[in-house]
């Protein structure tokens, strides 16, 4: 089973937000689209966009303890994790586990060639795994 088995299932979920937005932006799309956690992206010229970290509920929490309600007005990028990992979409869920162990991620990137498409929590793949391995 492969990440993009994944993708198709319907457990990813990808919601963007630019670098330079204000954390009160970000958090905004956080409610409104109930999730925890956002891809932040940067435009480099004639590369288009590209993955400049994550951006969790934990990290808006810490910010706006750090900062006060001032981190509101700062940009998404003084807040973003860039420890995450990028995964092919033909990557099998075990190697992306491996990976994602390695690292201590808890989120991947997926991407295809040069493009990201997805990005899904590694607890949902080990979920996907499990089932894979119950299955066999």
């Amino acid at each position: 089973m492969t990440l993009e088995s994944i993708l198709l299932s319907g457990l990813s979920m990808m919601c963007t937000v630019p670098m330079a937005n204000p954390l009160g932006r970000a958090q905004v799309l956080m409610n409104r689209e109930q999730t925890d956690v956002l891809l932040v992206t940067d435009h480099c010229g004639s590369e288009g966009q590209h993955v400049a970290g994550l951006l969790t509920i934990e990290d808006v929490d810490s910010g706006l303890k750090r900062h006060g309600q001032r981190a509101l007005a700062m940009p998404v990028e003084r807040f973003t994790s860039r420890f995450f990992i990028m995964c092919d979409k033909a990557e099998s869920l075990h190697a992306v586990l491996e990976k994602s162990q390695e690292w201590q991620a808890r989120y991947v990137v997926v991407m295809d060639r040069e493009q990201y498409i997805g990005l899904v929590p590694v607890d949902q793949i080990a979920s996907a795994y499990s089932n894979v391995q119950s299955a066999a």
